[in-house]
Formats: structure tokens, C-alpha cells, sequence
């Protein structure tokens, strides 16, 4: 099977999955149904039968009608149950702003539902006059997004749609296969740390996704450990798996192009075991957020500029990291950022996505669908200085990333005994532009 077949039938999968979930949760079949993820769409239809005369039961809604007001306003509310998104991709520009005209069944917004993608439209001509809902919030059936004046007298019901916008998926895996680092099949290379080629990791495969944990264990809980240091050296980074791709440029990663805004995304889950056994003594304040005592978590890092927007998690906390790293043969400026961003549970999955536009020189992180943090002035100190945990010589300059490659991994600044149990479900790279 080629590598095309293995992705077309990985997207047929995550329809598959998807028409299942939606149709659980009606209580009869509908008379059709239309999925569609990228290029790839599935129809279904039901016959229609005859049943004895009953009373019937109250209908899923399935349109909504515009909700029309004495003075003239109207107002788009949610299709369904889910989380209200103002934008097609984290990073890109809403579909519409106050101020804007939108014509009748133009899309101004998008719910998501159980992995579903659903358009929301403007079922009557308008102004924007009033935004209801946050990026990433939650909103009920029928609820109010956006508020639309009536168009005065004379004034054209015309708006200017970008018709050159294309999303555009260049990277999934939903890891079904495994973790696939070997031969013609390969989407992964893994970094070797010390004299370990594979790293200081074992990867399982499960019915949801991959586990990567130390193949070692504690003697007397049989939890997951790191294997003791070599030569009293610990590399920071104990396993590492990067998206084995190369860019135009002949860096290792996905081409960052102007013009377009790059999203790369994971799926993930940590668990920590040991952490309390440092050696630190009282400057751990809490085993359960510190990051020197172990994290895990997505890389999204150029390799040339040393530029890096990572997502990483203790047993506690949710960490944004947005650093510049030493490059060799250069004297910039070099810091680390870690800025925590929501408490977690152990085991909690968590959907991490960076988005990169170089034209506005942002970066973007969202967390679970919300954004929660944004740099400008790349390659610059430009975030909260109470965040800054590392600061280096050398003269700061602005940088537009050409690349970035995506991966995950577990670290420390330290072995005593503790280890890492890391979950990964689905990885993403996409463009928009």
C-alpha cells in the first residue's frame, strides 16, 4: 500500500468515525446524511418507509430560522450544541467583523461538535452590528452569535469573499498504524539520545492512538523510569519523534510560506510517576507544575533560526514555551518562555495547535480550541517578563520562520528515578491562504 493510500484511507476512517458518533446521538435514522474532511466526502441516504399512525416525536432541528427583532435587527444563532470559532484555521482572520456586510448564506462562523466542522451561515442580508461569543466558547442550540442591522436604503447587499482562501491538510496521522519510523512507509524519525539510537522511550500501539513511555522500571513500584544518566551527563530531551519531512529550503520540516498561515497540531495525554523523589530540595514548591523535574509534550521548531513554539505538560499544568536556541556559527540573542496556560488532570487529553503567519510575524498558540497566547516580534523578548526563565547574550533580531517541524517527546533536566508516560492520538499540519 502507498503512502497516498495509507493517508486517503486515514481520512476515510476519521469520516467514518464521525458519521458514527453524530448518528448515536439521534434516535432515528435521517433520510441523508454529508460528511466531507478536505477532499474527501461521504453521502448516505435511508429509505423512506411508511409506518402505522402515531404520535410523532419532537424532530431534531436540523435549520434554524433567523430570529428577526421589532427594529429590524436579525441574528445568526448556533445550529447545534458545540464550541462557536470565528475562523477557519487558529491563526487566520475571522470570516467576518463588525462593520462587515454579509449576503444570505454566506458563512460568518463555525461550531464544532463531536469532531465535526459545522458551517454556520447568514440566512438574511446585513451589517455586523454585534459579536455574542468568544473564540472557542461554548454555545447551545439556537444561541445568538452575531447581530445584523437591516442594509439602509440605497446600500448594496454585496460583500467581497476572498474566493482564493484554501485550507489546505499536507500532514495527519492518527497513528492506527503504529508509530512508522521504518522503510518506504516511514512518516516519523526518532532521536537518538546518548548511546540509545531509539531514544529513552518504547513505543505500544493501542486502540487509540500511541504510548511512549521508558522502556526501564522503578524497583519498587514497577512504574516507568528513566534510565540512569551516562557518565553523570542528562540530555534534556530523552525521546523525541519529528514528522520526516523536509521543506524547499532543505531544512528539515513544512515550508512556512507568505501568504498563508501554518498550523501544526497533536492530540495528547501525560502521566508522571516519581517526580517527588528529586533531589532539589525546597526550591520544588510543587512536583506536580515544576518543568525541571520532567514534561512531555508537541515541538514545533525551526531548525534553522532555533525559533521554538511548543506545548508541554507536567502532571498538573499546561505550558506554552516559546523560545530562541543557540544556532551554531551565530551570536543572537537567546530566551525561554514558559508560560502556563491551564490546570490539567493526569490523563487528560488536550488538543494543542500553533499557528504561524508570516506576513503578520505572529505565532499563536490554542489550547482545546481556545487561543491562549499570541508572540509578535518574533525572535524578540516580547512576552511578560515574569515568564522568562532563561536570557542569553547576543543582539535580538527579528525573524520570519521559513520552516518548522513538527514532533513530541519527553524531557528532563534530571534523572532520580522518575519517568514519563506520554499519549498521542492524532498529529496535523495544515495550511490556510
Amino acid at each position: 500500500m502507498s503512502q497516498d493510500d495509507r493517508e486517503l484511507r486515514d481520512v476515510l476512517e476519521l469520516v467514518r468515525d464521525n458519521a458514527l458518533h453524530l448518528l448515536s446521538g439521534v434516535s432515528q435514522p435521517p433520510s441523508a446524511l454529508r460528511l466531507q474532511a478536505g477532499g474527501v466526502s461521504v453521502e448516505l441516504e435511508w429509505p423512506v418507509t411508511t409506518a402505522p399512525a402515531q404520535p410523532a416525536p419532537p424532530a431534531a432541528p436540523v435549520a434554524v430560522a433567523p430570529q428577526v427583532e421589532a427594529d429590524g435587527l436579525s441574528f445568526v444563532t448556533a445550529p447545534m450544541v458545540g464550541a462557536f470559532f470565528r475562523a477557519p484555521e487558529p491563526g487566520a482572520k475571522p470570516f467576518v467583523e463588525v462593520g462587515d456586510t454579509v449576503v444570505a448564506g454566506q458563512q460568518v462562523a463555525i461550531v464544532e461538535a463531536m469532531k465535526l466542522m459545522i458551517p454556520v451561515n447568514a440566512e438574511l442580508d446585513g451589517r455586523v452590528v454585534e459579536v455574542f461569543k468568544d473564540n472557542g466558547e461554548p454555545v447551545e442550540y439556537d444561541e445568538r452569535l452575531f447581530a445584523l442591522a437591516p442594509l439602509g436604503s440605497g446600500e448594496e447587499s454585496y460583500v467581497e469573499i476572498n474566493t482564493e482562501t484554501v485550507v489546505q491538510e499536507v500532514f495527519l496521522d492518527d497513528f492506527s498504524d503504529g508509530l512508522r519510523t521504518e522503510g518506504d512507509a516511514a512518516r516519523w524519525r526518532l532521536r537518538p539520545v546518548g548511546s540509545l539510537p531509539a531514544g529513552d522511550g518504547v513505543v505500544h500501539t493501542t486502540g487509540d492512538g500511541i504510548v511512549i513511555e521508558p522502556p526501564g522500571r522503578d524497583p519498587e513500584t514497577g512504574e516507568p523510569a528513566f534510565a540512569p544518566s551516562e557518565g553523570g551527563v542528562t540530555e534534556h530531551i530523552r525521546w523525541a519523534a519529528f514528522a520526516g519531512r523536509v521543506a524547499s529550503t532543505g531544512v528539515a520540516g513544512f515550508d512556512v510560506r507568505p501568504g498563508q498561515v501554518l498550523t501544526a497540531g497533536t492530540e495528547m495525554a501525560a502521566q508522571f510517576f516519581g517526580t517527588g523523589k528529586h533531589h532539589l530540595g525546597d526550591t520544588v514548591t510543587d512536583p506536580g507544575s515544576d518543568l525541571r523535574l520532567g514534561m512531555a509534550g508537541m515541538i514545533c521548531v525551526d531548525m534553522e533560526s532555533g525559533l521554538v513554539f511548543d506545548f508541554v505538560l507536567t502532571q498538573n499544568t499546561v505550558y506554552a514555551l516559546y523560545e530562541r536556541l543557540p544556532r551554531p556559527d551565530r551570536s543572537h540573542a537567546t530566551f525561554s518562555y514558559a508560560v502556563p496556560v491551564a490546570d490539567r488532570k493526569p490523563d487528560q487529553f488536550h488538543r494543542f495547535e500553533v499557528g504561524l503567519d508570516p506576513d503578520a510575524g505572529t505565532a499563536r498558540w490554542s489550547l482545546d480550541g481556545a487561543e491562549v497566547l499570541t508572540a509578535d516580534r518574533l525572535g524578540t523578548q516580547s512576552l511578560d517578563a515574569r515568564y522568562l526563565k532563561k536570557s542569553g547574550g547576543g543582539a535580538e533580531e527579528l525573524v520570519v520562520p521559513r520552516q518548522v517541524v513538527l514532533g513530541f517527546g519527553l524531557f528532563t533536566d534530571g534523572v532520580f528515578g522518575q519517568g514519563i508516560r506520554l499519549g498521542v492520538r492524532r498529529a496535523r499540519v495544515a495550511t490556510a491562504g
